[in-house]
């Protein structure tokens, strides 16, 4: 009998097709000027600082999860990691993308 393990890729590829997606559906939205414009001069500054602060904390979590704690190795080998990012974050590659 064969060993079963997890899938490597698992359904990682459909959220970030999905999320790809809706920022494309925007952007075309944006572009098409079907959505009204909107002003918020003020607090812009705020909003790109705190958008580039999640973007740079997805990029780490993505880093740890996937290059220092070796995923791929521990798939192929059916364990289940413990430690590192893994140990503070259940799933950091989701936390990731849903921090991006």
């Amino acid at each position: 009998m064969t060993e079963k393990h997890l899938p490597i890729f698992g359904v990682g590829p459909y959220l970030i097709s999905s999320i790809a997606f809706i920022t494309l559906f925007a952007l075309a939205l944006d572009y098409l000027k079907i959505i009204p414009p909107y002003s918020i001069n003020p607090i812009k500054p705020i909003f790109v600082i705190l958008g580039t602060i999640l973007i740079i904390i997805g990029i780490v979590f993505w880093l740890l999860a996937v290059i220092k704690s070796r995923i791929d190795k521990s798939i192929r080998n059916n364990d289940l990691i413990t430690t590192g990012i893994y140990g503070c974050v259940r799933h950091p590659i989701y936390a990731a993308f849903c921090i991006y």
